[in-house]
């Protein structure tokens, strides 16, 4: 894909909002595992920070992440349907690849061992 493709102003918002949805959904499903570890969460996973930074409990700090990546996800989804309109075949590809990878993370993260919980946080919908 040509350079003026790639760095058009619409694919870049569309490919750092992926990357947000992707981090913010394993934040999500991790937190359970990576707080009860003696990683240090504090610096690693935004419901951590999100609870230092307002110093709220891990149940608020849980929603406002959750509600952030689904404010994000809302946007994403706005967003994409202009951005195919005029695509190409390469443009497609990488906006099929960007989507495959934000509901493959969310598939992955329900399924692994990694994160067994037995709570779906069902918020990479899209």
């Amino acid at each position: 894909m040509p350079d003026s493709r790639y760095f058009d102003p619409v694919i870049v918002r569309l490919s750092t909002m992926a990357a947000n949805l992707v981090d913010w959904c394993n934040d999500l499903y991790s937190y359970r595992r990576e707080s009860s570890s003696q990683e240090s969460i504090v610096v690693h996973n935004l419901v951590a920070v999100v609870a230092s930074e307002r110093r709220c409990s891990r149940q608020a700090a849980l929603g406002a992440v959750r509600r952030t990546h689904d404010e994000e996800l809302a946007a994403y989804s706005s967003l994409l349907p202009s951005a195919y309109r005029h695509a190409d075949t390469p443009l497609r590809r990488y906006l099929d690849g960007l989507g495959m990878w934000v509901t493959g993370n969310e598939a992955w993260s329900v399924d692994t061992a990694r994160y067994k919980t037995g709570e779906r946080f069902t918020i990479c919908e899209g």
